[in-house]
């Protein structure tokens, strides 16, 4: 299944997915052990603890797949396309990696934003194409994996011409020509709101008509739940189970 969390930066995207307990704040997140997490932006995402969450896979200590374990590599940064296909390809078809439930594509949007700086001097329209196929094949081939692999993609977001929310993409073209909300089982949208003095974040799990949210029909009760994956996650294998 294909789930996206968007939002605009520091709106909870991220922290949504590492389980953290202060006493105070708790997010249940998803399980380390059988989650794999890629970073779009080549860099640590700046929650407490994620490199011990996370060790981080190094070319030089040999093979992807005999270094990927419950207790091993379980995160790469990279802002090539390519890389990334490759990676979520053999996370999915390696029998040995069957314990990776969940498959976190963190800031994707990145991979094409890198790409249009790098090839800023390139003329003519083809590389516009190449930029949507450089997220079309990782989402299409999303679509392929076996129904019990959850891959988790989040996005920035920004204000269309009309005031509602969309994705932010390298361009008109690349949003014409591949519809990623479309391709999506689950969209969270972030919703961040200020109550006695202190930030309350959340997702929003159904259209109003502003945001383009969505989830199956029955899955939640509320258009607002906590930003908590672990708890998404949950609620939607009790729910598919039923």
């Amino acid at each position: 299944m294909k789930h996206l969390i968007a939002g605009p930066s520091g709106s909870g995207k991220t922290t949504s997915l590492i389980p953290y307990d202060d006493g105070t704040t708790k997010i249940i997140g998803l399980n380390p052990k059988e989650t794999f997490f890629i970073s779009c932006g080549e860099k640590v995402p700046p929650v407490r603890k994620f490199s011990t969450l996370y060790p981080s896979y190094k070319l030089e200590n040999g093979s992807f797949t005999k270094q990927v374990r419950d207790d091993g590599v379980r995160f790469l940064a990279s802002t090539n396309a390519d890389t990334i296909l490759k990676t979520v390809q053999a996370l999915v078809n390696t029998p040995t990696l069957s314990f990776i439930k969940y498959i976190v594509i963190d800031d994707m949007q990145y991979i094409q934003s890198y790409a249009v700086i790098t090839r800023a001097k390139e003329k003519g329209f083809d590389k516009f194409v190449e930029f949507a196929k450089m997220i079309a094949d990782i989402i299409m081939f999303a679509g392929k994996a076996d129904k019990n692999k959850h891959l988790i993609f989040t996005y920035h977001d920004e204000k269309d011409d009309d005031g509602t929310r969309k994705l932010k993409t390298a361009g008109k073209f690349i949003e014409s020509s591949f519809n990623i909300l479309g391709l999506m089982d689950t969209i969270l949208w972030t919703n961040v709101t200020m109550e006695n003095n202190k930030r309350i974040y959340r997702f929003q799990v159904n259209s109003d008509g502003v945001v383009p949210a969505k989830s199956m029909l029955g899955l939640f009760d509320t258009l607002y739940i906590p930003n908590d994956m672990g708890y998404v996650m949950q609620r939607i294998e009790e729910f598919t189970a039923e």
